[in-house]
């Protein structure tokens, strides 16, 4: 169906996937007409429905989406984020966005991948950005302010160096500037346009053939405490804890999709969790990981809910803001 190739395609890619799709829906139409075979007529029909009924949601979809990213706020917005991935200092571009209007998620979403990057505001800009902040958007977002920097989303910077630069660098979060297009080689970049998601990596160096063993010094450098526990099954069959390091599925090889190799027996499960909420790109590259062999698994996905940027931060929001 439609539905399914669109799930893991970047939105640059998904116009082209729909415009070969309806050719070939035309090819069929235009073949099936002139059959004389009726149970080919009526195969020709069943087949036609189930791929063409979604294909003008679809387009709409796509149509709506280029349109908003045509819009200057998004080139703008993603102007910054690039540049903040790339280790720059976006803040005034970031104070530039504010005053002309963006709306305040956006522009808390972008602080808080400022303060992810570089460790947070400088302190002789902080009390300032609080400030035009709260003129620019109203008194009620104290609260908004307060509830970000308790959670240690947008803060101060602290002496401390930001860790992002080692993570970014160990786990392989941007795609080589070279290999970024559409068509370069596959890897989960396409989700957020050149950029891989964090957890995803992470997931990746667990299953891979060293374990977390080459990427400990990132491990370490991530906010929150890091723990390594492998199961494992007892003589009787009960589960136990591994103490042994390594891949905790024996190995890096890929299988096909539900098939182990060389015995023909499904392929394990991976249950990945996330706890505070997934985006759908995150989901989507692990999908296209387990579908184009690069992990020796399957994985399923629990989560307390899907969010994204802006839904994460109107968490902090009050109603309406």
């Amino acid at each position: 169906r439609p539905a399914q190739p669109l799930n893991n395609l970047y939105q640059l890619q998904a116009c082209p996937h729909l415009l070969t799709l309806a050719r070939t829906i035309q090819q069929f139409r235009d073949q099936g007409i002139h059959s004389a075979d009726i149970s080919a007529l009526r195969g020709f029909v069943s087949e036609l429905r189930d791929k063409f009924v979604r294909i003008p949601l679809h387009t709409s979809l796509i149509e709506q989406l280029a349109a908003s990213l045509a819009s200057p706020g998004f080139a703008a917005r993603q102007k910054v984020e690039a540049g903040l991935l790339d280790g720059g200092d976006e803040l005034p571009a970031i104070l530039d966005l504010m005053y002309t209007g963006e709306g305040a998620a956006a522009v808390l979403r972008l602080l808080c991948l400022y303060c992810a990057v570089h460790g947070g505001i400088p302190r002789k800009a902080y009390d300032g950005l609080r400030r035009d902040f709260l003129n620019t958007y109203g008194h009620e977002h104290l609260l908004t302010l307060a509830a970000l920097q308790r959670a240690g989303l947008v803060d101060r910077r602290e002496s401390r160096r930001s860790a992002f630069p080692l993570v970014r660098e160990a786990f392989g979060l941007l795609a080589q500037e070279e290999g970024a297009g559409a068509d370069a080689t596959p890897d989960i970049h396409f989700t957020y346009a050149g950029y891989a998601p964090l957890s995803v990596r992470v997931v990746q160096a667990a299953l891979s053939g060293s374990g977390w063993g080459g990427v400990e010094a990132a491990l370490g450098a991530l906010p929150g405490p890091t723990a390594e526990l492998a199961q494992g099954v007892g003589p009787e069959g009960q589960p136990t804890t591994r103490t042994d390091r390594g891949p905790l599925l024996g190995g890096g090889g890929a299988a096909p999709a539900g098939v182990d190799l060389g015995t023909g027996a499904r392929r394990p499960l991976v249950l990945v969790v996330y706890v505070g909420g997934v985006t759908a790109a995150e989901v989507a590259a692990l999908r296209w990981l387990a579908a184009q062999r690069r992990v020796p698994c399957d994985f399923l996905v629990a989560t307390t809910g899907v969010v994204s940027g802006r839904s994460l931060v109107q968490e902090f929001m009050p109603p309406g803001g």
